[in-house]
């Protein structure tokens, strides 16, 4: 039942949410809260790699869900590459303000 599931929210992803032309912060919260609790650790790092945050503020509750469970696991290498990726991630959300001005 789980990978069914696991299966809906890969496809609603792909199929739905990914055609928009924009995402909002609150979409890739809900996808990867969702992918969590389904246990897809993987799919969750995917869609957060493919959250490209456009500001003025960075949410750090998106993150903040990997981290949490990452903390939970005792994970120390996923919670470190994590806190280097907000920085780039922040970054390069910068540039893309700058750009649009």
């Amino acid at each position: 039942m789980i990978i069914l599931l696991q299966g809906e929210v890969h496809r609603l992803w792909e199929d739905e949410c990914k055609k928009k032309e924009k995402l909002e912060d609150d979409e890739y919260r809900n996808v990867i809260s969702s992918l969590f609790k389904l246990d897809d650790v993987e799919g969750a790092e995917k869609v957060y790699g493919e959250w490209k945050p456009d500001g003025p503020k960075l949410d750090l509750s998106i993150p903040g869900l990997l981290i949490s469970r990452f903390c939970a696991e005792r994970n120390e290498l996923k919670v470190g590459e994590l806190m280097s990726s907000i920085g780039k991630k922040r970054n390069g959300m910068h540039l893309r303000m700058v750009r649009a001005l």
